[in-house]
């Protein structure tokens, strides 16, 4: 009982703001939900009304971080703006197969975690202090950005990629610090089963985990 609790806990949600022409058109539409697969995501539909999508609709489908689905309606003056405004989407259907399609569309999405890449600096390698298994100890000068400890990086050598690995420990002068920005020397620990050599460039760079765009 407990694992399923946690499990229950953990489900992703796809959460839905319905807005159709008439009755008939949401109950069909809701009847084909119940049909989709949905024991790692649910869909909740938090809304389901008729006529056009007003203001309203968008306030609750950003509440909810859902998306509006309009079957055959349109979208009020007001109800666009809000929609900028409140960085929430709308997706207009005429046919219910193909609502169905792009909802599973968004469940697969929500399976699938997104990873940002952000570079923060780069150095030029000028001295190669000591190299061991899986690790080295590199000497250079930051010319851009900075280079952050504890950030992955690429190895560039005649500017193509020639490995990657991780910056364990940034030293200026024998001491650590967090980062080293343009203009500074630096030495780094690096790990990484690449071989650093003289004359390379290292790029500092991040990776996170981004929400769903849907």
């Amino acid at each position: 009982m407990a694992a399923a609790a946690e499990e229950a806990e953990n489900k992703k949600y796809l959460n839905l703001v319905l807005k159709a022409d008439a009755f008939g058109s949401l109950e069909a539409i809701e009847e084909v939900l119940k049909t989709l697969p949905q024991e790692t995501v649910g869909v909740r539909v938090v809304r389901a009304e008729v006529g056009n999508v007003n203001e309203s609709d968008v306030k609750t489908a950003k509440n909810a971080a859902g998306v509006v689905i309009a079957f055959r309606v349109k979208t009020d003056k007001i109800a666009e703006m809000a929609l900028q405004k409140n960085d929430v989407r709308i997706y207009n259907f005429d046919l219910i197969y193909d609502l169905a399609q792009k909802i599973r569309e968004f469940m697969e999405r929500k399976l699938t975690k997104e990873k940002e890449r952000t570079d923060l600096g780069k150095m030029e390698v000028t001295v190669i202090f000591r190299t061991e298994k899986n690790r080295q100890i590199v000497g250079g000068k930051v010319f851009e950005g900075e280079i952050v400890k504890g950030s992955s990086v690429e190895i560039l050598r005649n500017n193509e990629k020639a490995g990657q690995g991780k910056i364990i420990d940034l030293q200026m002068n024998k001491k650590s610090f967090d980062s080293v920005k343009a203009g500074k020397e630096c030495a780094i620990l690096y790990q990484g089963a690449e071989r650093i050599k003289e004359g390379d460039e290292l790029l500092s760079y991040k990776e996170e985990y981004v929400r769903e765009i849907l």
